[in-house]
């Protein structure tokens, strides 16, 4: 595999010694869990660590997970990658069961900010899908559209503001404009 990603390894291999999963603990208030969606593990062998690691972290008071793979596609169609299809039937569900605040996808080059459908039993705000460095795609996917709560065809990055009360997720255009704005309430998560 570093071969075919030589840049990827180049910036975050050193995260990635063995092919599993990565928690990134910040001290006793933060947490990322890097999830791969197929490219190292597959991610049958992932699910069981995504669950074990969410209730590890039960009482770390912010926490968020990513992985490459857009579960609500929109440069692509709904079931076009089974890795999308996997990870909305799979692991969404595990994170709306959790305290997780929110979920960074990547891949389809577009800004898209969804909220999961909660069949979980709450939704789980899934920020994506990723788009700096490469041309924006145009969104297609009907489905996420109707889940969707913000969307632009744009480069930008986002912005995490975490306080003891509330998480701040800023998505930032090319000259700093801002092309959407979110609070997830940390009273909401417990």
């Amino acid at each position: 595999m570093k071969e075919r990603a030589p840049f990827f390894y180049a910036l975050f291999g050193g995260l990635y010694r063995t092919e599993e999963p990565v928690a990134l603990d910040f001290g006793d208030y933060l947490s990322l869990l890097l999830m791969d969606t197929g490219h190292i593990t597959p991610m049958e062998r992932q699910t069981g660590w995504l669950e074990k690691n969410l209730q590890a972290r039960s009482r770390i008071p912010w926490l968020f997970v990513s992985w490459h793979v857009a579960c609500y596609p929109s440069a692509r169609k709904w079931n076009a990658q089974p890795m999308s299809g996997f990870a909305r039937e799979n692991w969404i569900p595990l994170i709306e069961k959790s305290h997780a605040a929110g979920v960074f996808n990547h891949h389809d080059h577009d800004l898209q900010r969804v909220e999961s459908e909660g069949k979980g039993g709450r939704r789980v705000m899934v920020f994506g899908n990723g788009a700096i460095g490469v041309e924006p795609r145009d969104a297609e996917c009907e489905e996420s559209r109707k889940l969707a709560k913000a969307r632009a065809k744009e480069n930008y990055v986002n912005v995490v503001t975490l306080t003891a009360d509330q998480a701040t997720v800023r998505s930032l255009g090319l000259n700093g404009k801002e092309l959407d704005r979110t609070e997830v309430q940390a009273s909401s998560l417990r």
